[in-house]
């Protein structure tokens, strides 16, 4: 999948940009831009581009660059030479950005949205701007723009037009929401679950659990906090005074519950939520449990933000998922895809897992795992889990890649015959293997972190195979 382009729509002008962020003018200053854009390479004409330092090369050295594809102006921290194009000197070009975010985020009169957790953020963005969408227009971080560079650009992109404004945030490290809810100033913040995720910059998971909690303190005077009821490090993060608290969730005591008649099949999945006594079908492309649950979660956001019943029937009912997130593609000699190779953390491991047993199928269940990184000292004791849970379910053909994955294919192996489990520290050779004993009628997951680049398999998969009609097509 290609990457997202760093840049955003965004109508401004030179002169509203100095009042903003305080900056000194070298040039004429431009009187309208067309958009915010932080990598020279994705610049359209009329560009303002932001030189932001970096670990590895400092947007400085790209002035020229976004000058030849039509940048109208650029920010920068300091200036060599005679300007080729006019520049805005800040002191911070990233305190430029994280302002000017902050300004237009001020000036958007919409509900705002932010989530955070460590698995599912996504889906269930996506999920409650497809409810909101049914209710009015609405905006939402586009891919996982979660970060310290995504999240402004996310708000710069806000206008009037739009009534609703669903933010993901992410986190690799304490304090790291904290300083981008208060950009965001939602008036609802959800947190979804917390895992072992990011664990090599926590203590435990307890500080992984504070770290989330984070995006409550920043919910405005009079909003609403979206919990999930079923997790325990959850349901005791503090609230601010004055936050009003939704809980989703199986317990039978939430105000939105996930209800357990879920009736699956290979295109879609059926089921219920009930909301204070009032009962929603909802059937839903996206297959597995932990995406009911997703959906339960992006029901509750929506209908804390006014939403009624009917619009979560009918949003969710055309929601797809994005490419490389539980992704099902049918693939032309009957096989079926399951492309879920964005990220992977254990429990999102173990719920993709879960999904490929839990879906019909006529032929074998075949797991192809790359590394699941950032788990510091515990990380091979989450894979040797992972390998149990893979035998435990009956999974027929077991193929890894990567050094940590040889203990999930070892502990696989204790369980099954060796010849079902197989590792490879080249993802030519597993491709070459996997294609190799592909047979019509199996179902295949494909799940690894992003730093695997699992898509090479699949892309190699569906190059020898192509895709049909997907299954799960929202209904036109």
């Amino acid at each position: 999948m290609a990457t997202l382009p760093m840049r955003t729509d965004c109508a401004l002008s030179g002169e509203v940009l100095a009042e903003w962020t305080g900056g000194r003018w070298i040039g004429t200053p431009p009187d309208a831009l067309r958009g915010v854009c932080l990598d020279s390479r994705a610049v359209v004409p009329g560009d303002l581009f932001v030189a932001l330092p970096g670990t590895s090369s400092d947007g400085h050295a790209f002035i020229d660059d976004a000058k030849n594809r039509g940048a109208g102006a650029a920010v920068v921290c300091h200036a060599n030479g005679p300007p080729r194009l006019p520049l805005l000197v800040v002191g911070d070009t990233l305190g430029a950005l994280r302002t000017m975010a902050a300004r237009r985020r001020e000036e958007y009169g919409g509900t705002v949205i932010a989530l955070t957790g460590s698995v599912g953020k996504t889906t269930v963005k996506d999920m409650t701007a497809a409810i909101l969408a049914e209710v009015a227009p609405t905006a939402a971080t586009r891919g996982n723009f979660n970060n310290a560079t995504g999240v402004p650009l996310t708000l710069l992109a806000l206008d009037t037009i739009r009534a609703f404004a669903v933010v993901e945030i992410g986190m690799s490290f304490p304090g790291e929401i904290r300083s981008l809810v208060r950009l965001v100033k939602p008036h609802i913040g959800a947190v979804l679950n917390v895992r072992p995720v990011h664990l090599e910059n926590f203590p435990d998971i307890r500080g992984i659990a504070a770290a989330k909690g984070e995006i409550l303190a920043g919910i405005e005077p009079g909003g609403t906090a979206v919990l999930n009821i079923d997790e325990p490090l959850v349901r005791a993060l503090p609230l601010p005074e004055g936050i009003m608290r939704v809980w989703f969730g199986e317990d039978a005591s939430a105000d939105l519950r996930l209800e357990a008649n879920a009736r699956v099949d290979m295109d879609r999945q059926s089921f219920s939520i009930q909301w204070h006594g009032l009962v929603s079908p909802v059937s839903l492309a996206a297959p597995g449990a932990h995406n009911r649950l997703n959906a339960a979660a992006g029901a509750a956001i929506a209908l804390a933000a006014g939403a009624r019943a009917e619009h979560v029937t009918a949003g969710l009912a055309k929601f797809a998922p994005s490419p490389m997130r539980s992704r099902l593609v049918r693939l032309v000699d009957g096989s079926l895809l399951m492309e879920d190779c964005y990220n992977a953390s254990p429990d999102a491991v173990r719920a993709a897992l879960r999904t490929i047993a839990e879906l019909p199928v006529n032929g074998r269940r075949v797991v192809v795992l790359g590394d699941m990184r950032e788990l510091g000292s515990s990380a091979e004791e989450f894979h040797r889990r992972v390998g149990d849970e893979v035998a435990s379910l009956g999974i027929s053909s077991f193929l890894a890649f990567g050094p940590l994955s040889a203990r999930a294919v070892d502990e696989y192996r204790r369980h099954m015959s060796a010849g079902r489990g197989a590792h490879f520290d080249a993802v030519e050779d597993l491709i070459a293997r996997l294609i190799d004993d592909h047979r019509a009628g199996d179902i295949i997951l494909v799940k690894g972190s992003r730093a695997m680049r699992m898509e090479r398999v699949t892309s190699a998969l569906l190059a020898r195979f192509p895709a049909t009609e997907p299954p799960g097509r929202p209904p036109r």
